[in-house]
């Protein structure tokens, strides 16, 4: 009987670890960037905010290198501050880019969606540079 117990109180501890919130979202994001010039250059940076922040003051996740590349693909992990944060996590790139015409540095953010806490993301997204312009948040990046 003593071992009935036993088994039965293990199988509720691991039920309670697997049903335990978790905080963070790892995710990978890669897609193609579309530029009508034939060489283009661009500095990316990985913005994000929790759905109970303000939205124009988000988080700086991780910033990228100048790159030429048509394509990228990009991994990171966002941890939660406290409780309050809320369920979801919205994603933005940024970018400093010359795609435009006149061969102007211009900036840009691109919203990449809705993340949930305690989940793994992966999105194929697509970014059209060519005379985009505009942000979407404060970041002051």
């Amino acid at each position: 009987m003593a071992c009935r117990f036993t088994v039965i109180g293990a199988l509720l501890t691991v039920s309670f670890v697997l049903s335990s919130p978790i905080d963070s979202i790892k995710a990978h994001v890669s897609g193609d960037i579309i530029c009508s010039k034939p060489s283009f250059q661009y500095k990316m940076v990985v913005l994000g905010r929790y759905s109970s922040h303000d939205p124009r003051f988000p988080d700086h996740i991780q910033e990228f290198g100048y790159s030429s590349s048509p394509q990228y693909s990009l991994d990171f992990a966002v941890s939660g501050s406290d409780g309050d944060d809320g369920p979801n996590y919205e994603i933005y790139l940024a970018f400093t880019h010359n795609c435009s015409d006149s061969g102007d540095w211009l900036k840009y953010e691109n919203k990449v969606g809705v993340m949930n806490k305690g989940h793994s993301t992966v999105r194929n997204h697509t970014i059209n540079l060519t005379n985009a312009s505009g942000e979407l948040t404060n970041a002051g990046w």
